[in-house]
């Protein structure tokens, strides 16, 4: 494309990719857009977006992870959608531990997990368990600001997750907002 100074639209680029996606197997629709992407690197954001958000379409989990490691090298950062959903369905879908360690080196870099996706995990975690590792991210996302989200949602349904723990997660939310509220009510009394 370069050679011929073709340079395409975001919207070219979304229909090339999701095109390659509908005509042939999904699999093969990857290392086809794979080789392209590597070819021509004017495209990279846009495109890796699109082709990360087929892939999540597609719950090809393996290999959203192998395109988001590849990625990472690079300095992408994918935006919070496509993020999201990507993380969703390596959550689902791909080796827990290593989702997390995915998760967290995007957290480092300055991506923020939406609710959806912090919920996603922690189901996720605290269903193999892992529950430590679920408390974490709990806390994580308390510090982000979700947490009204999830109370909100544990009180209008367990969202997947066991009675007993929405009730702990619902406390939780309810402590943490009344110890800052508490907080900045001292504040303003010193002032």
């Amino acid at each position: 494309m370069k050679k011929r100074n073709v340079f395409p639209n975001g919207a070219t680029v979304r229909s090339l990719i999701h095109g390659v996606f509908r005509c042939v197997a999904p699999r093969k629709a990857f290392e086809l857009l794979i080789m392209f992407l590597e070819k021509e690197p004017m495209m990279q954001r846009l495109a890796c977006d699109t082709l990360l958000l087929c892939l999540s379409n597609h719950h090809m989990a393996t290999e959203a992870t192998l395109f988001m490691n590849k990625l990472s090298g690079r300095g992408y950062m994918p935006d919070n959608l496509t993020f999201n959903l990507t993380m969703t369905c390596l959550i689902k879908g791909f080796n827990l531990d290593e989702t997390c360690q995915i998760l967290d080196s995007y957290i480092e870099r300055g991506l923020k997990p939406g609710f959806n996706t912090y919920l996603a995990l922690m189901q996720a975690l605290y269903s193999v368990g892992k529950c430590a590792e679920g408390d974490r991210y709990f806390d994580q996302m308390i510090k982000g600001g979700l947490s009204i989200f999830l109370t909100l949602q544990c009180n209008g349904t367990s969202g997947g997750l066991p009675v007993h723990l929405c009730h702990t997660i619902c406390s939780r939310c309810c402590t943490y907002y009344l110890v800052g509220y508490a907080g900045s009510v001292a504040r303003k009394i010193k002032q």
